[in-house]
């Protein structure tokens, strides 16, 4: 669940992106995984239900547990950059901000430090072999 102020705005990155809307500074925890609010899906639920492509789009799937976690509220919009300024803190059981986030900046993530598959190049179709 988001434990900030946020919105959201068309990406320069992708689509649809999450904004900050207030100040952010370095350490300021994001994102914590609520299991009151967010969801794990097991990946062979998400295979019968038929909508793996959404899960894939929106839910970070850990390998480990083959499940799919998968933000209710806007977090789902955060893209991916290889130059990120939030990381997951295993610590904090959550994402933080690497760095000051002003008003009006997009909050990314790198996709590949939370799924060990992650293809880069879904994203960036110029990156590919």
């Amino acid at each position: 669940m988001l434990r900030v102020n946020t919105v959201l705005k068309e990406s320069n990155i992708s689509g649809i992106g999450l904004f900050a809307n207030e100040f952010i500074p370095q350490g300021t925890l994001i994102f914590k995984y609520d299991p009151g609010f967010d969801s794990r899906f097991p990946e062979k639920l998400v295979v019968q239900m038929g909508h793996k492509s959404f899960f894939d789009h929106y839910a970070v799937y850990d390998s480990k547990t083959e499940c799919y976690h998968l933000a209710l509220d806007n977090t789902r919009f955060i893209n991916h950059s290889n130059e990120p300024n939030i990381k997951y803190d295993s610590n904090k059981l959550g994402s933080v901000a690497l760095i000051d986030i002003n008003i009006g900046e997009e909050i990314t993530e790198d996709y590949k430090s939370l799924e060990e598959d992650f293809d880069e190049s879904i994203f960036n179709p110029q990156t590919k072999a």
